[in-house]
């Protein structure tokens, strides 16, 4: 009885212990996959083909659906379309990270006065830190109306 007592408590201790390292390790990585996710926002809404590149591993690709048909453009392609212009009226926000060891997903909102695009992200921990290796993305089309009033605000 008393060495299964003290097993239970080894246990116990070692499952403390072990959160708080994954906690902290988290935490950090955490930080690097956000500060990476902004770069692809705030590169995409001042419209900063430099900072945007930052985001992602350039060999990786976007996956959508365009009229029903999947369409896949590499990921070099999507970040040689940015053209500069007027910075994009959006609000943008990380709505959930899960990280697993060396790979992570993100999902994002970015909200434009007529539609909302939910992306997700798909990433690796390469050499020069956290990348966007893989997107797919939904656009959701918001009512004439709500658009209308949103664009007069």
């Amino acid at each position: 009885m008393k060495n299964l007592s003290i097993l239970l408590a080894s246990l116990i201790i070692a499952c403390f212990s072990t959160s708080t390292a994954f906690a902290q390790h988290s935490s950090d990585e955490y930080a690097a996959i956000t500060k990476t996710l902004n770069y692809y926002i705030e590169g995409g809404t001042n419209r900063d083909s430099a900072t945007f590149a930052k985001a992602f591993m350039l060999d990786g690709q976007m996956i959508f659906m365009h009229q029903d048909t999947v369409k896949i453009l590499p990921l070099k392609d999507f970040v040689g379309g940015m053209k500069p212009g007027e910075k994009l009226n959006r609000v943008c926000r990380i709505t959930n990270i899960q990280i697993y060891g060396n790979a992570a997903t993100a999902r994002l909102e970015l909200v434009y006065p007529t539609h909302t695009f939910i992306d997700f992200m798909n990433m690796l921990k390469t050499n020069e830190g956290w990348k966007i290796v893989n997107k797919i993305f939904y656009r959701e089309d918001k009512p004439k109306e709500q658009s209308a009033a949103q664009t007069k605000k």
